[in-house]
């Protein structure tokens, strides 16, 4: 029995032997010692990089064993000093946001790495394109001759994935392989254009070369392809200057009853440009001419009645090379504006007279007013002129004039071209009426507003207008007085008819 249990005890000594002699306590629990980051030198990045790290760590263990390799924590936090010039995740995924210096560690259980520093550089280039110079949309890829376009090199770099204006340090190169066909100019600036020479292909590139630790040199080309540029067809659409016209009468100027027909080119490159009226390109016709004519050579339509008609051009045969489909427009004719006009044929007379301190005022040619042809005009004008100083023409009827309920009366006025509008004389001119001599009731002096309805605008070197009051009183005199204004205030405007009754345009 004694020996037995000596035999017992020897294996035991024998199995505790064998396995080392490294049975661990079941009370020992592995504790972290350091913690190491790889890699540990020193880095530099740019701008938009990253960089992984990894953390390595060492742990007690019982005495008498092996070091371990095994990891005692489950994971470990990452940090940087300055989170403006970068940043790390929870992998220990390091990006470098702006220029500077961080330190990178790595911590857990009260134990922090070995410090790893990071430098952050300038952005890098990454690469480059070519975009329109204008817009920075799509660049032209096909242009015509007689055309130019721009082009601007735009930089991708590695702190963003838009595309931004190049790093002005950098060195510029743009070419042409084919510098017959065109050649940009400049070609050491971010922008530069084209201004084909011939029809052809050629291939536009750009050289950048960023300053040294600012990424490598990038290249970028563009296909372009020159043509001709010739009209293809017309523009739907005719262009009426103005829309609407007054129909001839009595009192209407040929300015009011005139509109400039003009036809749209439509080129090979989308482009568009106004036709010239010299009768090579299209043919003009009105339809119909009952309503209005047109000159078929110039497009000049002149008003015959009331109604609409419609302005056709016409293209000539081979001057498009595409659709030889017509353009068209709607030019619409109004009532006459003066159906009643004083005329000296009926009795009408017409003189003018100043007011108040009016320096160097003047008037000329009244009896144009009364004289029939309607496109004739007195003219008056108040060069220099105090607040209080007017300048009047009155336009006295054969006749004594009995207004009806509605009715309406006043003057055909115009402007030369280039000067202020005529709606600017709002300010400027009354109307007033009278009988034998006394004044009525009826001015816009007093209550009654001015009401001024554009006729026409700088067709044949004028623009006119309606300027009228309503009436209720017996008349036989209407006047229109011009006053002085301000600095910017008209100087003089054209009087070309009296109306005893009006019908402004609706």
């Amino acid at each position: 029995m004694k020996i037995s249990r000596m035999l017992a005890g020897l294996c035991a000594v024998a199995m505790l032997g064998a396995a080392g002699c490294s049975a661990q306590s079941p009370d020992f629990t592995p504790r972290l010692q350091t913690i190491t980051i790889a890699p540990a030198a020193a880095q530099t990045l740019a701008a938009g990089e990253t960089q992984q790290f990894s953390a390595s760590e060492t742990c007690s263990t019982p005495p008498g064993s092996a070091a371990s390799s095994q990891p005692c924590v489950k994971s470990v936090s990452w940090a940087v000093d300055n989170a403006l010039v970068g940043s790390v995740n929870g992998g220990g995924l390091f990006k470098g946001l702006s220029t500077g210096t961080v330190v990178l560690t790595a911590s857990a259980d009260g134990i922090t790495s070995n410090p790893v520093t990071i430098t952050v550089t300038r952005p890098k280039l990454v690469s480059v394109s070519i975009v329109d110079g204008v817009t920075q949309g799509a660049a032209k890829t096909t242009l015509t001759l007689g055309s130019s376009a721009s082009y601007l090199v735009l930089g991708t770099y590695t702190d963003s994935a838009k595309a931004r204006q190049v790093d002005t340090d950098s060195t510029i190169a743009w070419s042409s392989d084919k510098t017959a066909v065109a050649d940009p100019n400049p070609k050491n600036k971010a922008t530069t254009s084209l201004t084909p020479a011939a029809t052809g292909t050629m291939n536009l590139s750009v050289l950048v070369t960023p300053v040294a630790g600012a990424g490598s040199a990038q290249t970028a080309q563009l296909p372009i392809t020159v043509t001709n540029n010739v009209p293809t067809n017309l523009a739907p659409a005719v262009k009426l200057n103005p829309p609407t016209v007054v129909a001839p009468g009595a009192g209407t100027p040929t300015i009011a009853t005139q509109s400039q027909a003009t036809a749209v080119a439509v080129f090979a490159d989308g482009s568009k440009q106004d036709v010239a009226n010299d009768g090579n390109t299209v043919t003009w016709s009105s339809a119909p001419t009952t309503i209005a004519t047109i000159n078929a050579t110039t497009g000049l339509a002149t008003s015959v009645a009331k109604g609409q008609a419609i302005i056709t051009a016409t293209p000539k045969p081979g001057k498009f090379s595409g659709s030889q489909t017509p353009a068209t427009a709607t030019l619409t004719v109004t009532d006459p504006v003066c159906p009643v006009p004083l005329l000296a044929t009926g009795g009408a007379t017409a003189s003018d007279a100043t007011s108040g301190i009016c320096l160097l005022c003047s008037a000329a040619n009244d009896s144009n007013v009364t004289d029939g042809d309607f496109n004739n005009f007195a003219t008056l004008s108040v060069p220099v002129a105090l607040l209080t100083g007017s300048i009047s023409l009155t336009v006295k009827a054969g006749s004594t004039v009995t207004p009806v309920a509605g009715q309406q009366a006043g003057f055909v006025i115009g402007r030369p071209t280039g000067s202020l509008l005529l709606a600017e004389v709002l300010s400027q001119v009354q109307l007033s009426t009278s009988l034998n001599g006394t004044a009525t009731s009826d001015t816009t002096s007093n209550q009654t507003p001015l009401r001024l309805d554009l006729l026409g605008t700088e067709v044949t070197g004028a623009q006119a207008g309606l300027v009228s009051m309503p009436v209720t009183k017996p008349f036989d005199s209407i006047t229109l007085t011009f006053g002085g204004g301000v600095a910017s205030a008209l100087s003089s405007v054209q009087v070309f008819q009296a109306c005893a009754a009006v019908k402004p345009p609706q």
